[in-house]
């Protein structure tokens, strides 16, 4: 078991050290107790292209080969789940066409992997998340709360450079308190699985308290590939963000 561990936690695959290194061991004690794949489950998000492309590939054969290297000790491998994060594209602003296009391209893609997958839209349903939800925790925040937020600059830098509709403060609160929402409902459906992330330890406070591995997309790179795309879509994208702030700008001083 500890050359599997081993294999799993490289440093080659894994960009810092393992959260709940003690529940990560346990978790493929008990995958290989039961002879099962051990199961790792992620987001996979959705940016603003519509169609994958050499980043989503290149991300899928470097989990391929994590796996390769787990299975020359324990043969039965990693079994990859990928909840498909339709509803964080649309707190994005993302339009559907593009987060149905993407995401259904995907779905081709995971399967040529042999990548296991699921939407999150679905588990939104079954454990009772909404934006209006979200909307309503959000109202009622007390004055001062987003103050004493862990990482909230963080936050605030990620909406401001992903988010088409709001301002990038409000952007952040928002998605810091969709996230909290997921916590437990990832920690009730997949209890039996480690989490994944190609982020770093710096956004815990978004994630599920679980066993997890903070994964590099491929050899040396972490950001996360739904975002990547290429330099002539990426200045489009990043014109019409600009256009949609001006608006939300003039929106606001009208009231």
């Amino acid at each position: 078991m500890k050359r599997t561990i081993k294999a799993l936690i490289r440093k080659k695959f894994n960009r810092d050290k393992p959260f709940l290194l003690g529940d990560v061991e346990k978790r493929v004690a008990e995958s290989m107790a039961m002879d099962k794949p051990i199961r790792l489950v992620g987001f996979w998000g959705v940016g603003e292209k519509d169609k994958t492309d050499d980043y989503d590939i290149k991300t899928c054969r470097w989990l391929a080969k994590l796996n390769e290297g787990v299975k020359k000790f324990y043969s039965k491998g990693i079994s990859f789940v990928f909840i498909i994060a339709t509803e964080h594209g649309k707190n994005n602003g993302i339009d559907d066409h593009k987060i149905a296009s993407y995401s259904c391209a995907m779905e081709k893609l995971f399967k040529e992997f042999g990548f296991e997958y699921i939407y999150l839209k679905d588990l939104w349903d079954r454990c009772g998340i909404s934006f209006e939800k979200i909307d309503e925790l959000h109202s009622k925040k007390p004055l001062g709360w987003w103050e004493d937020v862990p990482r909230r600059k963080l936050l605030e830098k990620n909406a401001k450079n992903r988010n088409l509709d709001f301002h990038y403060t409000v952007a952040a609160q928002r998605y810091y308190i969709m996230r909290n929402l997921e916590k437990a409902m990832l920690e009730k459906e997949f209890g039996d699985c480690i989490f994944h992330s190609f982020s770093d330890a710096r956004l815990d406070c978004v994630l599920p308290h679980m066993p997890r591995l903070y994964l590099y997309a491929r050899k040396g790179w972490s950001n996360a590939p739904w975002f990547m795309k290429s330099t002539w879509s990426f200045f489009q994208n990043r014109f019409v963000l600009f256009l949609k702030k001006i608006v939300y700008a003039i929106k606001k001083s009208m009231g």
